[in-house]
């Protein structure tokens, strides 16, 4: 089976779930997502951790760099967040983007931005490199109008939502997000989260971005920044849900 067949079987077996399975499977894909997103942001902590995070909202006997840990705190309490919100029906739309931000970055901005005036949850001032490029994103005056108008292109996209239509709306919000760059820095964290908040409001399986997969993560994201081709990292995304599933679809059966 190509992809196209592999991806609809996930997402057939996923609407066969009743809610409060999904609701438990979610619970567990929030951890192993959160996990690979911070380790392809080059971070450090452990999976037993991390663990103690979601399961406790708290961590015992820790000796380890401070800022890997708020960052799993922060990414747990943005979880939480983005699931209230998609029980809420929250819209895509700019508020919902920084108030993410904000929750996935608090106390994580460096003292270099602070004194450069950035903040979390709030559009960059200054233009800066994006990791593993020379890209810079959109100028800094750009940022708002551009991201209003991704919001409200992916909004179209969910009033009639197919299988088909939100995974391309879900791949084109993160790949656009990413050669926008919004914010100073925690573009590529919050951009996953936002990805997997399109997917499933629109009733498709979320996806787990595999630390283990970053090279071809980057590629396929190149691949539409310079030529503004986003079938590589579609298929990307289609890869990778089929891999975060396929363990539990297989035991299903």
């Amino acid at each position: 089976m190509n992809l196209d067949q592999l991806y609809a079987g996930i997402y057939d077996w996923w609407h066969d779930q009743h809610p409060a399975v999904q609701d438990a499977m979610l619970d567990d894909f929030a951890l192993n997502f959160s996990l690979n997103s911070a380790q392809i942001e080059k971070g450090h902590t452990t999976k037993e951790v991390a663990q103690q995070i979601f399961d406790h909202n708290a961590v015992k006997n820790y000796t380890g760099a401070l800022k890997p840990l708020v960052q799993v705190f922060n990414q747990r309490r943005a979880w939480v967040r983005a699931r209230q919100y998609l029980q809420d029906q929250r819209p895509v739309d700019k508020s919902l983007v920084m108030d993410l931000h904000q929750t996935l970055c608090a106390a994580t901005y460096s003292e270099r931005l602070f004194a450069d005036g950035e903040r979390p949850g709030t559009y960059r001032l200054g233009d800066y490199i994006i990791p593993d490029s020379n890209e810079v994103g959109a100028a800094a005056d750009r940022v708002p109008g551009l991201v209003n108008d991704l919001c409200e292109q992916v909004r179209d996209a969910l009033q009639d939502p197919t299988a088909k239509r939100v995974l391309t709306a879900a791949s084109f919000m993160h790949a656009s997000y990413e050669t926008i760059h919004p914010f100073a820095d925690g573009n590529g964290i919050s951009g996953r989260l936002l990805m997997n908040y399109v997917l499933l409001a629109g009733g498709n399986p979320p996806c787990t971005v595999f630390a283990t997969d970053r090279k071809a993560y980057f590629e396929a994201l190149q691949a539409f920044d310079e030529k503004g081709d986003l079938k590589p990292f579609r298929s990307f995304v289609q890869a990778e849900t089929i891999k975060t599933w396929r363990a539990t679809v297989t035991e299903a059966y």
